[in-house]
């Protein structure tokens, strides 16, 4: 049985159950294809210092077991990795799974930001380590803008079809307290989050309303448990998506396999994954064409064959942790 250590800094945890669920359900695959995980969780949401502490966390857990394989989510924790192993002169291979879509991110960086948040947009940092790892996996190839010393895999993360699946929409808003006459527009990111760009789907919802009047409703994500969010998804006529960056994201996969309208501008993987599908559609980031848009997602006025496409890509967590399992057992046999 192979033994791997995952450190991630994306994990559920009490305050908020519904953050890194992909990292969860990824290594909840894993156990069940029988590989023996542990995880170490570093919670730099709460406080940077989480990072420090989390170095000795490391250091004590790896100098007390051996992993065959060491796996980071992020390159923060990769980095910690990188540095413990060298110190406690550690053979294990190391793998880095890149979710960044910041490095796709071509704006300024603001002045507000801490050292730890400006890292996630500095080019120099993810190259150094990427440089040191012995595996990458990209989940959105464009995320490999410059020559790779390590050997990559291309491995979307994936979703949870059984819990996102289609569901009788009129029954879904019931559950949430919504007209069942009512046209509804779900902008799943968390509108707090300036990169989401809420301000311009608001906006374009303001256009709407000369078509569709106070029967046009917006819901708006950031909080909502990760159960209800099929929930959400299946009582919505269109999700939308207005981010600056993304990578591969998780929302689009997710509106996909509830077989429910898209509308998104063009960042990540957001164009081959909806490739083909009727009622999805590419948007310009600009208020009035993400309301086209969203128009034409109206009324299209049915569902779409997402879960299908999800199928024909193989983007259910199982089958892409089977593949990372089969990237283990490579990586551990030269060991």
């Amino acid at each position: 049985m192979i033994s791997a250590l995952i450190i991630t800094n994306m994990y559920p945890y009490e305050k908020f159950p519904f953050y890194g669920m992909v990292v969860k359900e990824e290594v909840d695959c894993l156990r069940r294809e029988g590989v023996d995980t542990e995880v170490l969780f570093i919670n730099g949401r709460e406080t940077r210092w989480n990072y420090l502490l989390g170095m000795f966390k490391l250091a004590r857990l790896l100098a007390w077991r051996r992993f065959d394989i060491i796996h980071t989510h992020h390159s923060y924790c990769a980095c910690m990795a990188i540095m413990a192993r060298a110190c406690l002169r550690l053979k294990a291979p190391l793998i880095l799974t890149l979710h960044e879509g910041e490095i796709c991110h071509k704006g300024k960086v603001s002045y507000r930001m801490d050292l730890i948040e400006k890292l996630k947009y500095a080019r120099f940092f993810k190259n150094y380590v990427i440089g040191r790892v012995d595996r990458l996996i990209a989940v959105y190839e464009g995320l490999l803008k410059t020559p790779l010393k390590a050997p990559y895999s291309i491995i979307p993360c994936g979703i949870n079809t059984g819990l996102f699946r289609p569901l009788p929409k009129g029954d879904c808003r019931k559950k949430l307290g919504i007209n069942e006459n009512a046209r509804v527009i779900f902008f799943p990111s968390d509108y707090r989050r300036p990169e989401k760009r809420f301000d311009l789907v608001k906006k374009a919802h303001t256009i709407l309303r000369a078509y569709y009047g106070d029967n046009l409703i917006l819901l708006k994500g950031g909080a909502i448990d990760y159960d209800l969010m099929p929930v959400y998804l299946n009582a919505s006529d269109v999700t939308v998506l207005a981010s600056d960056y993304e990578a591969s994201p998780m929302v689009i996969k997710e509106a996909l396999a509830t077989n429910t309208p898209i509308v998104s501008v063009d960042v990540g993987d957001v164009k081959q994954v909806i490739a083909g599908v009727k009622g999805c559609y590419i948007t310009a980031q600009e208020p009035r064409d993400i309301a086209q848009q969203l128009k034409y997602a109206l009324d299209f006025n049915r569902r779409t064959t997402g879960r299908e496409r999800i199928e024909e890509l193989s983007l259910s967590a199982c089958q892409a942790s089977f593949t990372i399992k089969e990237v283990y057992g490579r990586l551990a046999s030269r060991n």
